[in-house]
């Protein structure tokens, strides 16, 4: 069949498929169907002869004579993939030469000629068609099966790749199809030109006739020199490269574009990330971003190298070393290549790889924020878009917290690098985007929490406003705009708001949008009222906002924002409003200018708020002050200060000659208190002088100043010719005359639609000619007037206080500041706006409220006499048109005037002030002004009521006084043609005015004045033409001045004192009641400012704190686990390159460091600690050694349990200790809980359940680490809580997960003498100390369960916790538990039998301790609990060791302190005679213990890790050498020397050689009397080396002698010598501190003294718990036990004792000469109660792989021949014989090294197939469970542990594998589908390989006779090359 049509490319692999369908029906058709890559291309029918004959042959190509093919590798496919459907090759690839056939085949560049489907003979068709020519291209795999298959597998076959080795296996998706193959070909399984049979009947091996072509990926052989790992010592050497030149900014502009770099449009940008070869080759330029892309070429299409850079940690590596490229090489092409990786990784489905990368890449902001802007931005645009394709998976970790923490971290002002502003609002903005993207699509309430964490925290001005502008653009746009703003307002959530409008140092935008986002809260009227209640401070008020305001000048934006928030509300709260008025005096002239504006708008729109406003306290303080131009500091008290100014004596009595300087002024509140005795007098807003007369006409007088009346409340500005102080500063001196701005000018248009603002002398507000001084002034002079005329209610002197505290708040402020007006004139404006008011009020009122009416004219007339005669008297601006005329016109109005003489009180007093008035307007010198006086004056002197003697002499004296002025101004002759100067003229003209009204008065007042016989000589004023000069020159006659100065004056005097001092009497009280009550409200306000304050502090500022410091200690926390992650990621590099450069490894040093090394904490089933590890970070102790020489420095550190005082362990003594202590055990709630098995349900093993979780610290020898255990149902784990990770065994941090089901023993433990602790013990022999200290509150645990609770008393809270965790442990009952542990130490020791079978010898000495030992609690984690062992020996000084001789050993029946007799008194007399005055310690023998930390530190000080606790122990020193552990014979010696040395011997004495050498090379120092250097120690003369020293005193140890007399000793140390009586009888009491009960250390309450008791604990050593109260029994003689053994046959005799005996027995397995390749018995074979005594398994694998499963009973003493054996039945039987899964690799077969046995004997293990791959069969069944293929080539050797743990395998690709057995209900039911751990290191094919779990270590050798040893903890971390690890 020809296909023409079809087109193959080249270097393309095709599947082709061709299927043929037989006719269903006798004279059907058969079709052919051809597919090419799972397509169907071509149909046909054929013609054929029965296919019923016998398959005799099949030819699959051309021949392979002439084939010329010697292609070694696949180009890479040329063609886009959208043209055919390609795959390159995947893997390792092998093909053979291909023309037509079936399967795979690549490179088919010839056609094939065209025809129709004909037949042919077999054998014939070279005749017909021709000798075949080779295509020249390659066939893949090849199949042909029985059956034709659908068109769903067809594509499935496609799909699974030319590179699949096993499409059929059990596993897969057509493993149906395995029973349909009749031949199955795979060029891998070619040798020898033989290509083997791969279907199941394996029968039909084909010939190859062409060559075998093998090609090999480098993303698969990386995988056999160390795996992804091997690659990344590649980035640290790019990241030291220098800068090249040409590689710089530009490079990186010609990428990103100009958009990118300018840093505008940020948010349309895109990378361009197109996936041309050219942009790839550019960025190859740089090379970090040439290794991330060679990094996603290997994880390309590649599942195992995706695993394998996950298990070394590469992606936290790789970011760890990306933080060491220089900032220059982080450019856009690394970014891109970051991005092309993670897409890379995203495509291929690998989660846990991409979750990592985007961790330590895409979301590490250190690696990018030291790059340029473009490359920052970038990044946050990849973050961006990453986030939003995967909100919900990224949203826990990466969500709104993480993205504000990297805004906070890197993108803040405060970094060392910042970018430009512009630049970085720009990132700002597009994180803060991100952000809104989390909050808009899905809010909740913790994101917002955390919104407002960050707020509440935040220290970048800048970002906290970013944030802020997010919450309102929220609340503008979100759909759920009113849970947001529900939430806001909720408690502790509006106090952040608040608690930044008194942010110090904060930028003018902060507070502005913070009041921006309350006022659209406040807008929002759906909201609950209670919430809006909440939002106006209903609690403590703005005014306790604006109190806690920072010092410094206040924005204008904040005080808009508030007058807005609070004032614009619906209902106004005014004392808000003085507020916002008091805050604004601290801002700038514009702000107090807008509050004025904000002020008179509502005043003129609300009139009755003025009376509202008027009873608020201090008012006039706070309205009054915003005419002071400059800022009040927030830290200067803005009330008056409540003491008053000081004034000696009455003003009344002052001497004239008072200087002016002197006078009364505002005084600060600096000023010192006044004496409380002393009178202080009015503080006058007008300063009245007490003048009581004006200028005299006596030129000579000298009083023209003050008339010789100084006052004391008079001001330096109302002295007569004194420049005023207040007068200097004066904006805008009215520009016509005395006309000033009054309501009624301000409202006289009298149509508002927008209140404006007008005057006399100013335009409104849109004037742009009028100063904002000036607008300002008028404005608040309106608004002073409205709140002090229409706001205060009533006409009586009360409410004139409250009016006349404003006049003295101006007063006060004119003498301390600079107001925008002098405040004189402020008043003038105030008054004359009052008296036009009044005299509307009057002309409007109805009669009923003229009384009142009257009344208030007549204050503010006494204010306004007061106001002219004080100020004006200085300053004649004051006396204005507006106010004679208002004063005329009310009084003219009231009637008033005729009063004058007689008439009521009121109204005379009203008429005296506007007489008084009216003459001082007549002294004015203003033209204008004093001629409208004379006119009102002439008036009244003509139509008044004839005037008393009084006023006629006052008014006389008045203008007596101006008329003698004006006459001395006159010239005395004036010659004709010379003109008169100017004041004479005026003299003239005021002559003029003044004779005619002196006239008047002389003539209405004839009679009063007594003219008649005072003024005979007067001349007449009636009629007379010439009066005018006569009365002229009268005026200089004796008599006239006689009667002036006799009658007149006299008289005017005492009139004054009547009336006007009467009324500055009553004034000066006015002011200072006025006065008192400035300063009562002043404090008044002060309180409650106070109280507002603390109100808001403790409301707010403290709930806004309180969540400040605890974001704080978040974001602290979240920053340490940052760098704690990056030191962790830094450790595991440095762990991988230790790895990588070892000897075999890939990146071997030519010159390895010498290695050191230190105990592992690895044990043996017989708890021995032999291995020794490398240690990586050897301290040589240098200072060490020279500190202990004297030439170091000391640290001068005296420990804290050398301070501790007595009084401190008296505290912690218990008093009466119980005569039997308690056993430590569950109690009987617990044990019951026990019983009651969980459900089914709870011990689900498909779904891990979290049963319990606790607090807890894990124990180890070097240090106690804090953390928490968790319990599952299948799992425990442990999680380091450490604030810095330490490398250990176990790689970085002490973290662990052990399975349930490995768990082998549970031991309570004690403490520092608590029992508190748990002991965990697993059958690979790990184990783990686990402390549960118990906090203050309660215990630690808990647990999802209601599991059984211990009683709270009297048990300790520390012992519930613990007994908590125990009772779980056991109830979750993992299969290999021993149910012993339930039980106290005593009944383990008892119901355990070691007792019994160490006294019948079936166990040894060591052994038998080791085990009392560890059930009483000794531990090899704890120091002060370390296993003790005796010393048995005596003699260290003969030559040779005669272990016959009873005298070499030591007294095993005595304590060690008296083991010399000659100590045994001593003992007892101290021990007698022993008192404590104080009565804590009791009475010992012995002061020290035989087992402490300090005497495990002392033997084993030549190891690490003890030498380095030793050293620490001693203060950074050695010891002295002669204290030291230098030889056994002085060891020995000391003991027997000195009773106080009391130290028995450790376990490594009997089994540790290596603690005897110094291998290390510490320098332990010299001798003193031998100047010998102390090195390795010094050994017996009996040991020739430390290993012959450790035989001879274990065979010591096991002696005759020691096993007859070992039980006295362990009455002793555990038994019932170890207490009571007993104990005192044999000399063995210790100091109390060493046992348990002795001491309760909770009693201790501080802190630092327990921490230093339990060091005296750990440092005294703890005896063990007492094991046995009755004497131990003794062991059976050697020879009693043979003879033992003999009578008892329930157990089989060990062949050792009988090796003449043995018997050879022949049982026929397997026939026709078939070789036995393996013959094994499981050593754990499970059986239960009822089928104890039955058979056990024997496992036979035959050469040709047959399997066999036969039983046999080795011994029986029933049987004759005591041996049975049955042979498997279906062995015999060929339909019935299994065969395990071939075939094998073709000349190797199966070999018993590639097959291994579980050892329960439930699965077989087997590799040496052709696929490479290792399969597990099932036992008996022999069927295939599994078939992993992860070696590249085929599987040499298998190996298991003997715990049936961990299975190791070996190949030919020179690596090693260790996989996990997977087991369910403690049976193995198959292998870990991944291997725990890939081994390298080798460079030729495994050939052998072993695993120990007991010694942690995997040792393999390889066919060029290289053997490693590969130290493995847990299998995970450690790839060591080292050949010479010791084992």
């Amino acid at each position: 069949m020809s296909l023409p049509e079809v087109s193959f490319l080249d270097s393309t692999w095709h599947c082709v498929a061709i299927v043929h369908v037989p006719g269903r029906r006798p004279f059907s058709q058969n079709l052919v169907y051809v597919y090419k890559d799972g397509h169907l291309v071509k149909t046909a029918t054929l013609r054929c002869p029965s296919l019923n004959e016998p398959f005799s042959s099949c030819c699959i190509g051309s021949a392979g004579h002439r084939t010329t093919t010697t292609t070694t590798g696949l180009p890479a496919p040329s063609v886009p993939a959208a043209l055919a459907h390609t795959h390159p090759s995947l893997t390792r690839s092998q093909s053979v030469p291909a023309t037509t056939g079936l399967g795979w085949g690549s490179g088919l560049v010839a056609p094939l000629q065209e025809g129709s489907i004909s037949s042919t003979l077999a054998g014939t068709q070279d005749t017909r068609w021709g000798s075949p020519t080779s295509l020249e291209g390659e066939l893949g795999a090849v199949a042909i099966f029985h059956e034709a298959l659908q068109v769903e597998a067809l594509r499935v076959l496609c799909n699974l790749g030319p590179n699949e080795t096993a499409p059929f296996k059990p596993e897969g998706e057509l493993h149906e199809l395995a029973t349909k193959l009749l031949l199955h070909y795979s060029p891998q399984a070619c040798k020898n030109n033989i290509c083997l049979d791969l279907s199941p009947g394996h029968g039909l091996d084909g010939r190859l006739t062409g060559h075998r072509v093998e090609t090999w990926d480098v993303k698969d052989v990386v995988n056999c020199v160390g795996g992804m790992g091997a690659l990344l010592p590649l980035l640290e050497q790019v990241a030291a490269q220098p800068q090249e030149a040409e590689a710089g900014p530009a490079e990186t502009h010609d990428l990103v574009g100009p958009e990118l770099t300018s840093g505008h449009n940020f948010q349309g940008l895109l990378l361009p990330l197109g996936k041309s070869s050219a942009v790839e080759e550019r960025m190859e330029r740089n090379a970090v971003a040439a290794f991330l892309l060679m990094l996603r070429n290997f994880l390309q299409g590649h599942a195992v190298n995706q695993e394998s850079l996950v298990q070394c940690q590469g992606p936290a590596i790789i970011g760890a070393l990306l933080r060491k490229v220089p900032s220059w090489a982080m450019d856009m092409n690394v970014l891109m290549s970051a991005q092309l990786l993670m897409e890379q990784v995203a495509a291929e489905g690998s989660g846990p790889l991409l979750y990592l990368l985007y961790q330590h890449l895409l979301f590490n902001f250190h690696l990018w924020t030291s790059s340029d802007f473009a490359v920052r931005l970038g990044h946050i645009q990849y973050v961006s878009s990453i986030v939003r394709e995967h909100r919900q998976k990224l949203r826990k970790k990466y969500g709104v917290q993480f993205i504000l923490d990297a805004l906070r971290t890197h993108y803040s002002l405060q970094r060392e690098r910042p970018l430009a502003a512009d630049d970085l609002r720009t990132v700002q903005t597009s994180l803060l985007g991100l952000v809104r993207e989390f909050l808009v699509r899905s809010s909740s309430s913790d994101d917002l929490q955390v919104v407002l964490n960050f707020l509440a925290a935040g220290v970048d001005d800048g970002q906290v406003v970013g944030v802020l502008d997010l919450l309102l653009a929220l609340l503008q746009s979100l759909p759920a705009q009113e849970s947001l703003a529900i939430f806001l307002l909720e408690p502790g959530n509006l106090e952040v708001l608040l608690a930044l409008l008194v942010r110090p140092r904060s930028t003018p935008s902060l507070p502005d949008r913070v009041c921006k986002i309350l006022r659209r809260l406040q807008q929002n009227e759906r909201l609950p009222e209670r919430s809006r209640q909440r939002l106006r401070l209903r609690e403590c008020g703005l005014q306790g906002l604006i109190a806690c305001l920072p010092e410094g000048a206040v924005s204008p934006q904040l005080c808009q924002g508030l007058y807005k928030l609070f004032l614009g509300a619906d209902c106004l709260n005014l004392s808000d409003l003085l507020a916002v008025v008091q805050l604004s005096l601290q801002a700038d002239l514009s702000v107090r200018l807008d509050v004025c504006r904000q002020l008179f708008h509502l005043i003129y729109g609300q009139p009755d708020i003025v009376r509202l406003l008027a009873r608020q306290a201090g008012w006039q303080d706070v309205l009054t002050r915003l005419f002071v131009v400059e800022a009040v500091t927030a830290g200067s008290p803005l009330p008056f200060s409540p003491e008053p100014p000081t004034s000696p004596e009455p003003a009344l009595h002052k001497p004239p000659t008072e200087s002016p300087e002197s006078s009364d002024v505002f005084l600060p509140s600096e000023a010192p208190s006044p004496d409380p005795d002393s009178f202080y007098h009015a503080l006058s807003p007008f300063c009245t002088p007490l003048e009581l007369g004006l200028e005299r006409s006596s030129v000579s007088s000298g009083n023209t100043a003050g008339g010789g009346s100084g006052s004391g409340t008079l001001t330096p500005a109302s002295q007569p010719g004194t420049p005023s102080p207040l007068d200097g500063p004066r904006p805008f001196p009215p520009s016509r005359g005395r006309h000033s701005s009054s309501l009624s000018n301000v409202l006289e248009d009298g149509s508002l639609p927008e209140p404006t603002i007008s005057g006399d002398d100013t335009s409104n507000t849109s004037n742009p000619q009028q100063t904002c001084e000036e607008e300002l002034c008028n404005l608040l002079t309106n608004v002073l007037f409205s709140v002090t005329w229409r706001g205060v209610d009533g006409s009586d002197e009360a409410a004139w206080r409250e009016r006349g505290q404003v006049f003295s708040v101006l007063t006060q402020l004119g003498a301390s500041a600079t107001l925008v007006r002098p405040p004189d004139y402020i008043k003038r404006s105030l008054l004359e706006m009052m008296l036009e008011s009044a005299l509307t009020d009057i002309r409007e009122a109805p009669l009923g409220v003229l009384a009142s009416l009257t009344q208030q004219a007549l204050w503010l007339l006494r204010l306004l006499q007061d106001f002219l005669c004080a100020e004006g008297h200085g300053n004649q601006e004051l006396w204005s048109e507006k106010l004679f005329e208002g004063v005329c016109s009310l009084l003219d109005r009231l009637g008033a005037w005729p009063h004058l003489a007689n008439g009521t009180a009121d109204f005379r007093e009203m008429a005296q002030i506007g007489l008084r008035l009216v003459l001082g307007y007549i002294l004015l010198e203003d033209p204008q002004l004093h001629a409208q006086a004379y006119v009102k004056l002439h008036a009244l002197l003509q139509t008044t009521v004839p005037m008393r003697r009084e006023e006629a002499c006052y008014v006389l004296s008045k203008l007596e006084a101006a008329l003698a002025r004006a006459l001395s101004t006159l010239p005395s002759e004036n010659p004709a043609g010379v003109e008169e100067p100017p004041a004479a003229a005026t003299a003239a003209e005021r002559c003029s005015w003044l004779v005619p009204l002196v006239r008047t008065l002389l003539d209405r007042a004839y009679g009063p004045l007594g003219l008649q016989w005072g003024l005979p000589s007067l001349p007449p004023t009636n009629g007379s033409p010439t009066f005018f000069e006569d009365f002229q020159a009268f005026c200089a006659t004796p008599e006239w001045r006689h009667f002036i100065d006799k009658q007149v004056q006299p008289t005017m005097s005492q009139f004054e004192m009547d009336t006007y001092a009467k009324s500055h009497d009553l004034m000066s009280g006015f002011w200072n009641a006025c006065y008192d009550m400035l300063m009562s409200s002043g404090q008044r306000r002060q309180r409650e400012r106070a109280h507002s304050r603390r109100a808001f502090q403790e409301l707010v500022l403290e709930s806004a704190q309180r969540r400040a410091r605890l974001e704080g200690l978040r974001y602290s926390a979240a920053l340490k686990q940052q760098a704690a992650q990056h030191s962790t990621a830094l450790l595991h590099w440095g762990a991988l390159w230790r790895q990588l450069s070892s000897p075999c490894g890939p990146w071997a040093l030519r010159d390895p460091p010498t290695p050191h090394w230190k105990l592992s904490s690895a044990e043996t089933y017989s708890r021995m600690r032999l291995k020794l590890v490398p240690n990586h970070h050897f301290n040589p102790h240098l200072e060490a050694s020279a500190l202990r020489d004297n030439l170091g420095e000391a640290p001068l550190t005296p420990t804290e349990e050398a301070s501790l005082p007595l009084a401190v362990t008296k505290e912690a003594k218990v008093s009466t200790l119980p005569e039997e202590l308690q056993e430590d055990q569950l109690g009987e709630d617990e044990l019951a809980a026990l019983e009651t098995a969980l459900e089914a349900a709870e011990l689900d093993e498909q779904h891990e359940k979290l049963v319990l979780s606790a607090e807890c610290q894990l124990v180890t020898v070097v240090a106690v680490v804090p953390g928490l255990l968790e319990v599952t149902t299948q799992h425990v784990y442990f999680y380091d809580g450490s604030a810095e990770r330490v490398e250990t065994e176990e790689g970085i941090g002490h973290d662990f997960r052990r399975p349930l089901a490995q768990l082998r023993e549970v031991h309570l433990r004690r403490f520092n003498l608590r029992r508190s602790a748990l002991e965990l013990f697993f059958i690979d022999q790990a184990n783990y100390f686990l402390n549960f200290p118990c906090k203050v509150g309660g215990p630690t645990a808990s647990s999802p369960y209601q599991g059984p609770r211990p009683q709270p008393c009297p048990i300790p809270p520390h012992t519930q916790v613990r007994n908590q965790v125990y009772s779980w442990l056991l109830r979750l009952r993992p299969p290999t538990q021993g149910y012993l542990s339930s039980r106290s130490p005593q009944e383990m020791l008892r119901a355990s039998g070691l007792t019994q079978k160490w006294v019948q010898r079936e166990i040894s000495n060591f052994e038998y301790l080791m085990q009392l030992n560890t059930i009483a609690g000794r531990t090899y984690n704890d120091l002060s609990q370390y296993p003790v062992f005796p010393w048995v020996l005596q003699d260290y000084v003969s030559p040779t060791l005669d272990l016959s001789n009873p005298a070499v050993f030591r007294d095993l029946s005595k304590p060690i302190g008296v083991v010399n007799p000659k100590h045994a008194q001593l003992v007892r007399e101290k021990y007698e005679s022993f008192e404590d005055p104080a009565g804590t310690i009791d009475k010992f023998h012995y002061g020290t213990h035989y087992s402490n930390a300090a005497g495990v530190m002392h033997y084993l000080i030549r190891v690490e890790p003890f030498t380095s606790l030793h050293v620490q122990l001693q203060s950074g020193r050695f010891d002295c050498s002669d204290r030291q552990f230098h030889s056994v014979a002085a060891a020995w010696q000391a003991r027997l020397e000195s009773p106080a040395d009391v130290k028995e011997l450790i376990p490594e004495f009997f089994y540790f050689p290596d603690f005897l050498e110094n291998q290390n090379g510490f320098d332990l120092g010299c001798l003193q009397l031998t100047n010998e250097k102390v090195g390795d120690v010094v050994l017996p003369p009996w040991a020739s080396s430390p290993e012959d020293f450790i035989q001879q005193h274990r065979r010591a140890l096991e002696s005759e002698y020691v096993s007859a007399h070992l039980h006295e000793w362990i009455d002793l140390i555990f038994g019932y010598k170890q207490r009571g009586p007993a104990a005192e009888e044999a000399l063995n009491v210790f100091y109390y501190c060493t046992y348990e009960g002795a001491v309760d250390l909770d009693q201790v309450a501080d802190e630092r003294e327990r921490k230093a008791l339990e060091g005296i604990i750990s440092n005294f050593g703890q005896t063990p718990c007492q094991l046995l109260k009755e004497p131990h029994p003794s062991r059976l003689s050697a020879e009693e036990a043979a003879q033992r053994l003999a009578r008892v046959d329930t157990n089989s005799p060990s062949i050792f004792q009988h090796l003449n005996q043995l018997k050879a027995f022949f049982a026929e397995v397997i026939s026709d000469d078939v070789p036995l390749v393996l013959a094994m018995v499981p050593h754990q074979q499970p059986h239960s109660f009822i089928t104890q005594g039955s058979p056990d398994l024997l496992v036979t694998v035959s050469a040709n792989g047959m399997l066999g499963t036969h039983n046999w009973l080795p011994y029986d003493r029933n049987i004759s021949n005591y041996f049975s054996f049955s042979k498997d039945p279906t062995i015999g039987n060929p339909k019935m014989q299994r065969l395990l899964s071939g075939p094998w690799v073709p000349g190797s077969g199966v070999s018993g090294q590639a097959l291994a046995v579980a050892p329960d004997g439930r699965l077989l293990f087997s590799g040496g197939h052709w696929d490479g791959s290792l399969r597990v069969t099932a036992l008996p069944r022999g069927k295939l469970l599994n078939q992993l293929r992860r070696h590249l080539d085929v599987v040499t050797c298998l190996a298991l542990d003997t715990c049936g743990i961990y299975l190791i395998s070996g190949s030919r690709d020179t690596t090693c594998m260790v996989w996990r057995l997977l087991q369910q209900g403690g049976l193995s039911v198959g292998l870990a589908s991944k291997p725990v751990q890939v081994l390298y290191g080798h460079e030729a094919a495994v050939s052998c390989v072993a695993i120990s779990t007991e010694l942690d270590m995997a040792v393999s050798g390889s066919e060029v006779c290289v053997c490693l040893c590969s130290g493995e903890t847990e299998f995970a971390g450690h790839c060591p090359w080292s050949p010479d690890t010791p084992a």
